[in-house]
């Protein structure tokens, strides 16, 4: 009984030393970075009509050749332009460097404003994503 007991009291150890360590690893993969920005048209927020239009910002990573392509980042965009990156688990996203597409989608009809001049294909709009600055696009400007 005492063997039983003993052989219990070990594997519940072991277990506990198991779980424990695993919480303790942190998160798996590069560390994420939180990246605010905004996003204007000579100075102005892009309007669009409340409850149709949408301002949308895409962060596309941009990989070395035969890399495989990485999942977009879409930025949560404010009436005023402000936007934020939440990342895909809400704790940011990986530095590096992204090519950033703007579209300001009125619904009815379904039309880009800015007619696909900085869609994921045309943007002129790369930038080197770091954490520690603000990402200020000015369309008007690009």
């Amino acid at each position: 009984m005492n063997r039983l007991r003993s052989v219990f009291s070990l594997g519940l150890v072991v277990g506990l030393i198991t779980v424990t360590a695993a919480g303790c690893g942190g998160t798996s993969g590069p560390p994420r970075i939180q990246v605010t920005g905004q996003v204007t048209n000579n100075g102005e927020p892009l309007k669009v009509k409340a409850m149709v239009g949408k301002v949308q910002v895409t962060f596309y990573p941009v990989v070395a050749a035969g890399q495989p392509a990485a999942d977009p980042q879409e930025a949560i965009v404010k009436p005023n332009g402000d936007f934020t990156i939440p990342g895909t688990d809400g704790k940011g996203i990986v530095a590096g460097k992204y090519k950033i597409a703007v579209r300001q989608w009125e619904e009815f009809p379904n039309k880009d404003l800015l007619d696909g001049k900085f869609d994921e294909a045309k943007t002129p709009l790369i930038r080197d994503v770091t954490g520690k600055e603000k990402i200020v696009i000015d369309v008007s400007k690009e």
